[in-house]
C-alpha cells in the first residue's frame, strides 16, 4: 500500500461501501489534512464503535505473508467458538493473497478489513453537508 502520513491522533471520519467489493475509508491527520483509502477486492470488513470524533491511535497494513488467523477472524467478526471457520477463511485469504488494514483507536471506531489492493489518495470524494 502506498504510504499514508502519520495518522496518530488523527480522525476516522467515515466509510463508503459502493458496489463491487470496494470500500473507501475517510481519514484526517491531526492537522486536518484529508485522505481517502480506497480498498479494492474487499472480502471482509468489520467496524465497531463508530462515534462522533473517532480518534486514530494507529493504522496498520498487514501484508499477505504476515496475515494471521486472528486478523481474518477479526475482519469477519467471528466469535472464539468459530475457530474452525476462521481457519478455513484464513486458508482462503492466503490462497487469494489478501492483505489486511487495521485502524486502532484512542477513542471510537476500530476497523479491520481484508482486501486485494489499496489506493490511498489525498483529499476526499464526498461533499460537505451544508449547515442546517
Amino acid at each position: 500500500m502506498p504510504t499514508l502520513p502519520d495518522l496518530h491522533d488523527g480522525f476516522f471520519d467515515g466509510v463508503c461501501l459502493p458496489a463491487d467489493k470496494q470500500a473507501r475509508l475517510f481519514v484526517r491527520t491531526s492537522e486536518g489534512e484529508r485522505f481517502t483509502i480506497a480498498l479494492i477486492g474487499v472480502e471482509a470488513l468489520s467496524i465497531h464503535g463508530f462515534r462522533a470524533g473517532n480518534i486514530i491511535f494507529e493504522v496498520t497494513h498487514i501484508m499477505p505473508e504476515n496475515l494471521t488467523v486472528k486478523d481474518v477472524a477479526q475482519a469477519h467478526d467471528l466469535r472464539p467458538e468459530q475457530a474452525e471457520m476462521a481457519q478455513q477463511l484464513f486458508g482462503k485469504a492466503q490462497k487469494n493473497h489478501l492483505s489486511a488494514l487495521e485502524i486502532n483507536s484512542s477513542y471510537g471506531a476500530e476497523a479491520q478489513v481484508l482486501f486485494r489492493r489499496s489506493r490511498p489518495s489525498q483529499g476526499t470524494f464526498w461533499r460537505r453537508l451544508r449547515p442546517a
